[in-house]
């Protein structure tokens, strides 16, 4: 058997041999199918009837237990006198829970299924109307008895019975109660039917599973070794036949094995390659020796492969291949031609060299008509050279002596042409269309060698796309989003701040979906996909997980509280409404918090809690957020309460506007100001900036606390011209979503035309982080804002990233260095060394310098021998109210510091 076995081609020995597995495979399989199904009809038999049965059962025994409460209460008011009404409520209200046991009773009978259920039913039917008729005609009875006289023979027959029917529905009570007692214990040897055969039929298909994949395992180790023993000696002749030929030995052969089969054919088709080889490295030896006669087409041939070797796109190798057939091979004119697929077949220069006016005269088709091919054209159309010279003293194309077209062939198809024209009428001879056409050849692979590496990226882009993101809504998928946050919490850790994981689930998605169907329910994940994404910045990463829960990292984050900001603004996203073809659909959002390393330090951690919180906030009601550490919840209360307060200080003008001067430091006189804005809370007094501008940046409030301050600031300075005092400049900060906004220009104008203000009064202070990020846009919103004529200033210099080199293109006056150096300016000589080094810059750019954060009287004189033109510092003076502030103005002509 093993001879016949070794005779086999190797396909026929796979074949068999997975054939082989893969029917003992399905005949598991087949198995585990049959017996599953066995189980399935006996657990789906139970839900059909005995599972509804005893719900039923249950709700009845729940209602019997209100009936006999109400029964209750009855028989308690019916003795008092003046509860005649809540006893008649009463006694309506037994009546009301009896039918509601009749009606389940009447269900259980239509369900079919056990005949003992549905005679126990008739019978607790019966006791529920023998109970209602005793217990009405008790009621009755004591209604009658209130207008009995005491000690009468009616009042004594009435109470007579009234006993009677009293033990009639109580014994009709009992029956039913023992009705409802037999139909449970009926259910539950329902299920304990359906449990022992689910068991039943899931046993033997597994072992018989396993019996099937145990004999594929030997049956392929015995098939792998067949086969591996005749493989090893061919792949061993076939390594050393491959250091041969790496060693350039082009005269190796392969030894080929007696049979007809792959191996047999493998070698044969080894040797065929070596003997092409060896006789392409002869021709190659030949063609190199023709080609060292040709210095001219060696030159070409050089530039040109080199333009193959380096060229990182179609365009650029194309333009190098024309550029060097006229710079080193002194043709007068080379262009490439690209068939268009339109109707004429038009074709588009994509490159060209030598006279450019001609460019435009290249209008030649692949068409039909044969008038406008032109040489490009024909060696388009017939796959061929064309060659053209002049005859009869007219030029054969554009004016030229001689012309040749190259068609640029791949695989049988015509990518285009390579078009040369010269005024040498000795050009184009047969040693030069060889060489033309060969790299032609050249160029055709390397055009399609590009564009099947494009075609092969973006392929693989997409496949990398497909595996890593949500079919659905598009987003990234659980893997890449554990990729992100594993990168987020990196550099966070790096960068010294907070990374948050919110986990969104939408608390009326299966509702949608099971009701409108399942293309509504994708409608509306892609819907909130789409609304959180453009919440969201472009840095953090949103998620969807699996069903209806979504995921985000929010990087960056300076406290753990601003996460909250974030999730309020996914709540208010997945609540925007999607109209489909149904109507309005709607949703809400629970979302779940976690914080790293305060909740957990992986992914794995931090997705959990976050989750975790979501499904506490869904079972809260939904449509809310939720940390997962108790006292944040409470620290996210508490900056809600305050941003409300932060939108109520705005419309009820509790904010105000400090000063706090800026010297000369050469004079020691007054300059100018920074505005600071300062926030009269009714219950906290006066808050400094840190204490909520944060909050204010993140909510969005900022814009218009920024407007409000701009225009505060002009109607101060218009107030003191008025009063016939000096102006002084006046700084005002621009946060960095304030400077983004496109109507700062107008808002600028419009605050200073309101005012009637002078814009060289107004200084604008950015800083340099704000600038660096998206630098190009930043130039361009400064040269707007330098238009209008207001000052510009650059805040915190030195502490962001600015590129030295781009620095002499920002369009400011001045540069405020960071109270970082200042602080330790006369105690560390490497802030001291910064210190001058940015003066200098600044005054090489001719640029105004400004040290914040000033605090002692040996600062302020280290700046000024240092040569800083201005200083602004506790040394000075504190923020100031605007009166106060109007009073040092008054005093400017006397030096506000010592200087020495």
């Amino acid at each position: 058997m093993r001879i016949h076995f070794d005779r086999l081609s190797l396909r026929a020995k796979l074949a068999l041999g997975f054939g082989a597995i893969t029917c003992l495979i399905c005949l598991g399989s087949i198995a585990v199918t049959g017996g599953g199904g066995q189980g399935a009809s006996a657990v789906e038999r139970y839900f059909e009837s005995d599972a509804r049965v005893a719900d039923l059962g249950a709700d009845s025994v729940a209602a019997m237990e209100r009936a006999r409460r109400y029964e209750k209460e009855f028989l308690l008011h019916a003795r008092a006198a003046g509860r005649e009404e809540t006893a008649a409520a009463a006694a309506a209200q037994v009546a009301a829970q009896l039918e509601t046991v009749r009606r389940h009773m009447a269900s259980i009978r239509q369900l079919g299924g056990d005949p003992r259920n549905a005679e126990t039913a008739r019978a607790i039917e019966t006791s529920t109307r023998l109970f209602e008729h005793s217990f009405m005609r008790v009621a009755h009875l004591h209604r009658r008895l209130a207008s009995l006289s005491a000690g009468s023979p009616e009042r004594r027959k009435a109470l007579a019975e009234m006993q009677g029917s009293s033990n009639d529905y109580q014994t009709a009570a009992d029956d039913i109660d023992a009705g409802l007692q037999q139909m449970r214990a009926h259910s539950g040897q329902a299920l304990e039917h359906a449990r022992t055969a689910a068991r039943g039929a899931g046993a033997w298909p597994v072992w018989a599973l396993a019996a099937a994949w145990g004999l594929s395992m030997l049956l392929a180790l015995f098939l792998a070794r067949l086969v591996m023993r005749g493989v090893k000696g061919v792949v061993d002749e076939g390594v050393r036949f491959a250091g041969r030929l790496a060693a350039r030995d082009w005269s190796a052969r392969v030894s080929v094995p007696r049979g007809r089969d792959e191996f047999a054919a493998l070698a044969t088709a080894l040797n065929d390659m070596a003997g092409e080889m060896q006789g392409a490295h002869e021709r190659e030896l030949k063609r190199t020796a023709e080609l060292e006669r040709a210095n001219r087409g060696l030159r070409v041939l050089f530039r040109c492969n080199e333009a193959l070797v380096r060229a990182s796109s179609e365009p650029q190798l194309l333009d190098a291949i024309c550029r060097h057939l006229v710079e080193e091979g002194g043709y007068s004119f080379a262009w490439v031609g690209l068939p268009c697929q339109d109707e004429l077949g038009t074709i588009r220069p994509a490159a060209t060299a030598g006279d450019a006016a001609l460019r435009g005269k290249l209008r030649f088709h692949c068409g039909s008509d044969t008038g406008q091919r032109g040489l490009a054209g024909n060696a388009i159309v017939r796959e061929q050279q064309v060659l053209a010279r002049a005859q009869y003293g007219m030029p054969a194309e554009l004016g030229y002596t001689c012309g040749l077209a190259l068609p640029l062939l791949h695989r049988g198809e015509a990518l285009g042409a390579l078009t040369l024209y010269s005024n040498d009428a000795a050009a184009f001879d047969g040693a030069d269309i060889k060489l033309l056409r060969d790299l032609a050849d050249d160029l055709a692979h390397g055009v399609a060698a590009m564009r099947d590496t494009v075609r092969r990226r973006l392929a693989e882009q997409a496949q990398d796309h497909q595996s890593r993101h949500d079919a659905v809504t598009c987003l990234p998928n659980r893997a890449l989003f554990n990729e992100r946050l594993q990168q987020a919490t990196v550099h966070a850790a790096r960068a010294g701040r907070r990374v948050a994981v919110l986990v969104l689930g939408l608390d009326r998605y299966r509702e949608v979906r099971n009701r409108l169907g399942q293309e509504a329910g994708n409608a509306l994940l892609k819907h909130v996909a789409g609304a959180m994404q453009s919440t969201l910045r472009g840095c953090d990463t949103v998620a969807r997980l699996q069903g209806d829960e979504f995921a985000v990292v929010v990087s960056g984050l300076a406290a753990t509280e601003d996460a909250m900001v974030v999730a309020a603004k996914l709540l208010a996203a997945a609540q925007k409404p999607l109209v489909v073809a149904e109507g309005v659909v709607s949703t809400t959002a629970s979302v779940g918090i976690s914080v790293h390393m305060c909740d957990g330090a992986d992914p794995a951690s931090l997705l959990c809690c976050a989750n975790a919180a979501m499904v506490s906030a869904q079972a809260m009601g939904g449509n809310r957020m939720r940390y997962y550490a108790p006292e944040m919840n409470e620290r996210a209360s508490q900056l809600l309460a305050l941003e409300a307060d932060l939108r109520r200080g705005i419309e009820n003008r509790e904010m105000c506007v400090y000063y706090q001067p800026r010297a000369v430091l050469a004079t020691g006189e007054i300059a100018s100001a920074e505005a600071l804005l300062r926030w009269r809370h009714p219950v906290r007094g006066m808050m400094a900036p840190a204490e909520f501008l944060p909050l204010a940046e993140s909510s969005g409030l900022i814009v218009p606390l920024g407007v409000w301050v701009l225009r505060e600031v002009c109607r101060q300075q218009r107030a003191w011209i008025d009063a016939g005092r000096a102006p002084a400049v006046v700084a005002v900060k621009l946060s960095p979503r304030q400077f983004r906004e496109e109507g700062l220009a107008t808002e600028i104008r419009q605050a200073l035309s309101d005012y009637r203000l002078e814009p060289g009064r107004i200084e604008l202070e950015i800083t340099e982080a704000t600038v660096m990020d998206k630098l190009d846009d930043a130039i361009a919103r400064l040269r707007a804002l330098q238009d209008i004529g207001v000052r510009l200033s650059l805040d915190d210099f030195g502490v962001g990233h600015s590129s030295l080199s781009r620095l002499r293109d920002l369009p400011v006056d001045s540069l405020k260095l960071d109270q970082s150096f200042v602080r330790n300016l006369t105690t560390d000589p490497a802030d001291a060394a910064i210190c001058q080094s940015i003066i200098d810059m600044a005054h090489h750019l001719h640029l105004t310098v400004i040290a914040e954060g000033v605090e002692t009287q040996a600062d302020a004189e280290h700046l000024r021998r240092a040569g800083c033109d201005e200083m602004q510092g506790h040394y000075l003076a504190h923020p100031q109210p605007a009166k106060e502030f109007a009073r040092m103005l008054d005093r400017r002509g006397a030096p506000a510091v010592l200087c020495s």
